[in-house]
């Protein structure tokens, strides 16, 4: 199943590899990725089972320069 994930980073690009690596080095398989640089807006698409979903919200949650982490559908 899919989702997408929307988060805010400061730090434009840099907040952005700090997100995908984070989420691949936890062997989540990411299949999009949206961004828009000047509001730090980040949405990323991710293709994983329901019940490790919120694990990948929360280590996003965790890291440096992210906020306001949600699901958007």
């Amino acid at each position: 199943m899919t989702k997408k994930l929307h988060a805010k980073v400061d730090h434009g690009v840099d907040g952005l590899i700090r997100v995908l690596s984070t989420l691949r080095r936890r062997e989540f398989d990411v299949v999009g990725v949206e961004m828009e640089e000047h509001e730090g807006a980040l949405w990323i698409t991710l293709d994983a089972p329901d019940q490790t979903t919120d694990r990948a919200l929360e280590h996003v949650r965790k890291l440096y320069g992210v906020h306001d982490v949600r699901w958007v559908r």
